[in-house]
């Protein structure tokens, strides 16, 4: 493949940089993850799972029946335990 504008050619390179983050950013991600379900309780783990999920502590709240601050006292209680 013969790249004719200089252009093109440091765009090829940046999405593998991009692609690269992204295989980080799983990695470290599964890291955690297996470490959280290792040192949390049910409730704080499914806590935890939500918000990376992208729920909302309100929502979070309404799952468990329980206030949007209680929701983010267990998420910190989590938080406080990791090394």
């Amino acid at each position: 493949m013969i790249v004719t504008n200089i252009d093109n050619f440091f765009n090829i390179n940046q999405d593998e940089e991009i692609e690269n983050d992204h295989i980080d950013d799983t990695i470290y991600f599964n890291e955690l993850d297996t470490l959280i379900e290792t040192i949390a309780s049910d409730k704080e783990y499914y806590v935890y799972w939500l918000i990376s999920e992208g729920h909302s502590y309100e929502n979070i709240g309404e799952i468990f029946d329980l206030s949007r601050e209680r929701i983010r006292q267990i998420y910190d209680g989590l938080l406080k335990k990791l090394p």
